[in-house]
């Protein structure tokens, strides 16, 4: 009876047993230590975004030669980066359908240029004129950031523009400027 019960005895504490020195191995473990060392990791995703206060500029007088309208952006990038500019009408494009008659223009194209401080002190300094970055044109080799950022930094779209060569239709001229940016890869 006694072989017995000491048996039953043994299976029942075996658990606690085992559980005591396991414990007892790490309590010995740390206290014999006077340093630890933890990793610890983490990530941010590349990102890049414009803002701007208005996205409508009324340019007034288009025959005011030497004229011209600027726009903030607010462009926070946080990695180094690329832009593109693009012209929806490769200028200033007449409203009414149809192609001007002979002697004038609908199309009144202008220079586009972007000034971008970045947080390294340089900057971005581009210009470009609208038929090149419209439809059908070669595109300009717009500057990226190298290996700076822009963090919260605020950017100048500008356009100028001069007389053109015939004079212009009266009436309403418009164009859409895009101004896109992406992470470098």
């Amino acid at each position: 009876m006694l072989r017995r019960l000491l048996c039953v005895s043994w299976y029942a504490a075996w658990p606690a047993l085992v559980l005591l020195l396991v414990a007892g191995t790490g309590r010995a473990a740390a206290q014999g230590a006077d340093q630890v060392t933890i990793e610890l990791r983490g990530e941010i995703e590349k990102s890049c975004a414009l803002s701007a206060a208005t996205s409508q500029i009324d340019l007034g007088d288009l025959t005011k030669t030497g004229a011209g309208a600027s726009v903030a952006v607010g462009v926070s990038c946080n990695a180094p980066f690329a832009y593109e500019l693009s012209s929806a009408n490769g200028g200033l494009r007449h409203q009414s359908p149809g192609d001007s008659p002979p002697g004038f223009t609908g199309l009144l194209p202008y220079e586009a240029s972007l000034t971008l401080p970045l947080d390294d002190g340089s900057r971005i300094d581009d210009r470009c004129t609208s038929t090149v970055i419209g439809p059908g044109g070669a595109g300009c080799a717009f500057s990226d950031s190298g290996t700076a950022i822009a963090l919260d930094q605020s950017a100048t779209l500008a356009i100028d523009w001069s007389a053109p060569a015939l004079p212009l239709l009266a009436g309403s001229y418009a164009d859409e400027l895009t101004l896109s940016v992406a992470v470098l890869p």
